[in-house]
């Protein structure tokens, strides 16, 4: 812990210095940057004290954000689903988005990852009639909440889900989940924003997964466009933004 501590401090002040040396070589700023130094001109406030307090406001004014997965995620990746401060120190975020797992017949095991430590994060199971109510009690008792509704094609209702969330006061939503899940966000026109991370890999094959399931368009006409459509790089990989 002492090792990391260290190096966390080290990075932050070669990062605070390099924000120090930008402004003195009058080379311009970044685009978070450029609002610390237009607060700091305009109030006389040291620019490092206005990125500190600019920060702590951001974290208290997180819009609340719902996290929805299908089982399918938790069966098989069996993912924590939480948000973290640095991937170095596995440190918390202060506010963790709710995370809710869409689950028709209750196949999510009780210790799976997303069940643990809910005084950390909380987990919302969403099912159908089709699970018995015996099946719920493991849930309940590791304080993971199990709500019942309506269901479409054998699945979770889409529509029905998002009513109870707004009823929440959740006001975004981040689906994470596998093309089973995105197929009925979209066949639903739920979804508004799209974020694509694109690997320098190829894969393939008659088994391969694709990232949209259920049926192909029968014609490219019938695809989905993206608007607005942002690219950029994280490390090799590409992230592709857009609207819907």
């Amino acid at each position: 812990m002492a090792r990391r501590l260290t190096r966390l401090v080290f990075g932050l002040l070669l990062c605070g210095t390099g924000i120090a040396l930008m402004i003195d070589a009058d080379l311009g700023l970044a685009p978070w940057d450029v609002l610390h130094q237009g607060i700091a001109e305009h109030t006389g406030i040291e620019i490092g004290t206005v990125a500190i307090f600019v920060g702590f406001v951001v974290l208290l004014a997180w819009i609340p954000l719902g996290e929805r997965i299908g089982v399918g995620t938790v069966l098989k990746d069996n993912p924590t689903l939480t948000a973290r401060l640095s991937d170095r120190l596995l440190k918390l975020a202060p506010r963790q988005p709710l995370r809710v797992v869409l689950d028709s017949r209750l196949r999510t095991p009780p210790t799976a990852t997303v069940c643990a430590k809910q005084d950390r994060a909380k987990t919302l199971i969403v099912t159908t009639s089709r699970a018995s109510r015996s099946r719920r009690r493991p849930f309940e008792q590791a304080g993971v909440e199990v709500v019942s509704l309506s269901a479409k094609n054998g699945r979770v209702s889409f529509p029905a889900l998002l009513t109870m969330l707004g009823r929440r006061g959740i006001t975004s939503v981040l689906i994470e989940g596998g093309s089973t899940i995105n197929a009925a966000a979209l066949h639903e026109k739920l979804v508004n924003h799209v974020v694509l991370y694109l690997a320098p890999i190829l894969m393939g094959g008659q088994d391969a997964k694709a990232v949209i399931g259920d049926r192909s368009p029968n014609r490219l006409a019938q695809a989905l466009p993206l608007r607005h459509v942002t690219v950029r790089r994280i490390g090799k990989d590409l992230v592709v933004e857009g609207d819907l």
